[in-house]
């Protein structure tokens, strides 16, 4: 199977390029130097994925020689909020970061969701990385930049589409989710690909078993029909 696949597309004036493979967080250090040379760069993570991935991933950046403030979200979807989001702006006036500075939010959807609002308001707009570690951010952020937070009065009331500069989909890492939650995400993606894949149905039939058990190999190709088609739709 190829290593890595590419696609790339336009919502407005924005554009996006997504990145489908395995083990492409330990690529990704060398080409956000590439992208955020003599940049600030924000890393935004959870608790608990920080814990899997982010450590290792920060220490890649700094590697790099990119200066980093990292910033931990504690877990769970109470964080998705106006509140949470403006400490991490405060945090990134106190440390003096500006305009070029380049956000990485490596999570599931509250985190991408925080990511990516903070980088659409921050000072006009900052690029935005995303790197999804579940299904839902995937379908929710990280293709079509659509980024909402829950305010007392209701979910997703404040929010907008601002499209990423990258997203960065590891197969392997996008596994952190529930059983539960996998399994509505994967609902959501067989629904919407049947009604425009029409090749889809015996995809599904063939290798439900394996998607059912996570098979990286078969699952990566689950996630490039669903981008691509997605991509399609949008542009």
């Amino acid at each position: 199977m190829e290593e890595r696949r590419t696609i790339k597309y336009k919502l407005g004036l924005q554009g996006s390029v997504i990145y489908i493979g395995n083990n492409l967080l330990t690529k990704v250090p060398e080409e956000i130097k590439n992208i955020a040379s003599d940049k600030q760069v924000v890393f935004l993570s959870d608790d608990k994925v920080y814990q899997l991935y982010g450590e290792d991933l920060r220490k890649g950046l700094e590697k790099q020689g990119c200066p980093i403030l990292t910033q931990i979200v504690p877990s769970g979807k109470g964080y998705k909020s106006w509140q949470m989001a403006e400490i991490i702006m405060e945090e990134i006036v106190k440390a003096g970061f500006k305009k070029e500075t380049i956000i990485i939010s490596l999570g599931g959807s509250v985190i991408t969701s925080l990511g990516g609002f903070v980088a659409a308001i921050y000072q006009g707009g900052l690029n935005h990385i995303q790197i999804p570690t579940t299904l839902n951010s995937l379908i929710s952020n990280a293709v079509g930049g659509e980024i909402f937070l829950d305010h007392s009065l209701g979910k997703n009331l404040i929010g907008t589409y601002y499209l990423p500069l990258a997203v960065y989909v590891d197969i392997g890492a996008l596994l952190t989710s529930s059983q539960e939650e996998f399994l509505q995400a994967l609902s959501h993606i067989t629904q919407s690909q049947v009604m425009e894949d029409k090749f889809f149905s015996e995809f599904l039939e063939n290798n439900i078993n394996k998607i059912k058990a996570q098979n990286t190999e078969v699952l990566q190709e689950l996630v490039y029909r669903f981008v691509q088609t997605k991509t399609r739709i949008l542009n």
